[in-house]
């Protein structure tokens, strides 16, 4: 029997080891697939599921039929034949989703609650008992090569502890390969065909505005059903007034004409947008300060629609977020038997598990008190950035088994997106296990993982992830957020030099398998793009400490090989487009277009810095200066300035990454106005005037362009590298002024 099945289910009873069930012998089936022709959709998918899976692990064909017939059966869903030999099981107690595999004489019975129950048993029987493994969508199943298959006794009814399972994520699109993990919520996504179970929704989120109160509709006419702005004294779209009956009237009236048209809706969301703004009227202030939260007056507006939903709609749940500003339970308000509330953990440090967050630990034992209806909306990705290193890898274990505890009875775990979400196969597949079963060992689950999906890559991964969780845990006060986008706080040099030599003896074990290489190089993409956002930074530590710097030898390169986009990733941010990551990086590094000057051709792409003619703004009159196409500058442009003027000029302000000390260069050229030379000025303000040089063209030189030394300065950011017309009035009038560009060379 798999390790996992210890874990996974609840044995009943202790039985005698003798009472195995031969499946098959020698590629031959030697039990038959039962499953009754009153049977619902999904015990008939399981029956077929079972056979398809059974042939491939024994390479025999397994016949299904509607009675039991001589020799072994393998007895599927709750028929009465099914219901006669298991006479003391508690079907109600399996709600929808427990299962039941029990060895009965010389049958096997895989059976459960409706509708998905059966369904469960089959894959968990796979899973557990016979050993196949479905790891990722994108990577093939494991069935082992069985000829001969002996199920040892079976004594199994597990209940999962959450009704509601769902980790949001683009890992886990396709929904059949969802119920093979018994993932049984879709909301936001593709349902669950009703022949593989259907699946649990919430109703939505955010639904007030967007759905039951649109201020489109109502705001003109009854702007008293919005919030109270008290600083501009007036009424605002921007939330609803929770206390208004007439509120909550139409709020009423919308969800019952929902209901109407969605008759088979269990579970509707009324709930506040995705925002802190609130109402500031009298009636809301007194609420709230009665009962020191946002929640209460919340809940005078869900009580209300809930108490009119339960006449009609007896059975339909009427769920609300408490998130933000709603998330503390009120003082002295109760919900509605018929109210869930759907608490989301957002505002937290990530790198810890729930119970260790004093606040929403306090919150969730306190909403447990006062409703059996609770829900729990978790994160376990950096929705800044998808991509970056997220170390929160092992704290969702701890917080399962502690929303069990707690009497939790659905988690919605939101996830990534784009393809290459930080380890998002991980995440979704060890999400999915723990839901099912959260006493299971998180870290044997993450080591079978990474060496089924990664191959002999799996353990130098293994050691990555603790490098990463060591690394945010170095210092207890380092704070995990989920949206600042940023490493530098937590992720040192010498843990990414780390990193890079693990994922190098990762690419190394799986050299020659082009499909675990490929696996591989995403999982260290986020790696490579810290290398890249923070190279400078980072060069600069190597520098200073005298460090090994295993980055990229030219982050330019390393910049255009991820805009090549190689794993076809299409977000890197919540509502983020890959090309918005691409472009942000690129202000940082923009792409060389320009030749390369002579001054810097044996230096590497890393020791200088070329600053093109978009990089100038012209001052103070911007008409007087465009980029014109040029074919003497080193990349077919200029900023052309035209006239002179003391007050006309092009300058240059330093890029807050490019602190630190540089050789200034300016190449620019003039066009005398008439046969007297022309002049420019050149010169660095940090914050005052550091240096000037004046350059003089006469007509002969007009076409040509000089480079000119501004000398080793230490720069700040917002240093304005300036140059400017005429420059002396020893000099004749400009026709006109062209800056090529500006570029630095390290001076460090």
């Amino acid at each position: 029997m798999d390790p996992l099945m210890a874990t996974a289910l609840v044995l009943l009873a202790a039985a005698p080891a003798d009472k195995s069930v031969e499946l098959a012998r020698d590629g031959k089936a030697r039990a038959t697939l039962v499953v009754a022709e009153e049977a619902i959709a999904a015990e008939k998918t399981a029956a077929t599921e079972l056979a398809a899976y059974l042939k491939k692990v024994t390479g025999a064909e397994f016949t299904i039929q509607g009675r039991p017939g001589p020799g072994t059966n393998i007895l599927l869903g709750r028929s009465r034949e099914v219901e006669r030999r298991l006479p003391r099981l508690d079907w109600r107690a399996l709600g929808s989703d427990g299962i039941v595999i029990r060895t009965v004489g010389d049958d096997l019975v895989l059976s459960g609650g409706r509708p998905r129950g059966t369904l469960y048993a089959v894959y968990t029987f796979l899973q557990d008992v016979v050993g196949c493994r479905w790891y990722a969508s994108d990577a093939e199943e494991v069935i082992p090569n069985q000829p001969t298959l002996v199920v040892p006794r079976q004594e199994v009814v597990y209940r999962p502890p959450f009704d509601y399972r769902h980790h949001y994520t683009a890992a886990l699109t396709d929904p059949r390969f969802c119920v093979k993990l018994r993932q049984n919520g879709r909301e936001f996504m593709e349902a669950i065909p009703e022949a593989y179970g259907g699946d649990v929704r919430f109703g939505s989120a955010h639904t007030l505005l967007r759905q039951f109160l649109k201020a489109d509709d109502h705001f003109q006419a009854h702007p008293e059903w919005y919030a109270y702005d008290k600083e501009k004294k007036e009424r605002t779209p921007k939330a609803v007034c929770l206390t208004e009956p007439g509120a909550h009237a139409q709020v009423t009236q919308e969800v019952l004409a929902y209901l109407k048209r969605h008759p088979d809706t269990r579970i509707l969301s009324v709930s506040c947008d995705d925002t802190n703004a609130a109402c500031q009227c009298e009636r809301c202030v007194t609420v709230r300060q009665r009962e020191g939260s946002e929640s209460g007056p919340l809940l005078m507006l869900v009580n209300a629609v809930a108490e009119r939903v339960e006449k009609e709609h007896p059975d339909v749940l009427i769920s609300t977020l408490a998130y933000w500003h709603t998330d503390r339970p009120p003082a002295t308000l109760k919900p509605r038997r018929n109210v869930l509330i759907h608490l989301g953990v957002l505002d937290r440090n990530h790198k810890h598990a729930i119970p260790d967050v004093p606040h929403f630990s306090r919150y969730l034992k306190r909403w447990g008190e006062l409703t059996p209806h609770v829900y729990i909306w978790d994160y376990d990705a950096h929705f800044g950035n998808f991509i970056q290193p997220h170390p929160n890898h092992t704290v969702l274990a701890k917080s399962l088994r502690f929303y069990r505890d707690q009497k939790v009875s659905g988690v919605f775990v939101q996830g990534s997106w784009g393809e290459t979400g930080e380890f998002m196969h991980l995440r979704a597949w060890l999400s999915a296990q723990l839901m099912w079963n959260p006493d299971q060992d998180e870290r044997a689950l993450m080591t079978e993982f990474l060496n089924g999906y990664y191959g002999a890559a799996g353990p130098h991964l293994l050691a990555y992830l603790d490098l990463i969780s060591n690394a945010v845990n170095r210092q207890p006060t380092t704070w995990l957020g989920v949206y600042d986008g940023e490493t530098s706080h937590w992720l040192t040099l010498e843990d990414l030099n780390a990193a890079t030599r693990l994922f190098e003896k990762a690419e190394a074990a799986v050299a020659g398998n082009d499909t675990l290489t490929y696996r591989v190089r995403r999982a260290r993409f986020g790696i490579d793009t810290v290398w890249v956002q923070r190279y400078r930074e980072l060069r600069r530590t190597a520098r200073a400490e005298g460090r090994t710097f295993l980055g990229p030898e030219d982050p330019y390169a390393a910049l255009e090989r991820i805009a090549a986009n190689e794993f076809k990733t299409d977000t890197f941010r919540e509502w983020g487009p890959f090309s918005e990551y691409v472009a942000r990086l690129r202000t940082s590094l923009p792409p060389r277009e320009g030749s390369t000057p002579p001054e810097c051709d044996r230096l590497k792409p890393y020791e200088w810095e070329d600053l093109q003619e978009t990089a100038l703004v012209v001052s103070p009159n911007r008409d007087h200066g465009s980029v014109v196409d040029d074919p003497a500058a080193s990349n077919g442009k200029a900023l052309k300035l035209v006239g002179g003027g003391q007050e006309l000029e092009a300058r240059l302000e330093l890029p807050a990454h490019l602190e630190g000390r540089w050789r200034v260069y300016v190449v620019a050229r003039a066009q005398p106005k008439g046969e007297q030379p022309a002049g420019i000025a050149l010169g660095i303000y940090n914050p005052r005037e550091l240096c000037r040089l004046i350059g003089e063209f006469s007509p002969a030189e007009a076409g040509h362009y000089r480079t000119f030394d501004l000398g080793v300065r230490r720069l700040t950011p917002g240093a304005k590298i300036w140059v400017q017309p005429s420059g002396a009035g020893s000099f004749g009038e400009v026709e006109a002024t062209w800056i090529d560009r500006v570029f630095l060379i390290a001076a460090e």
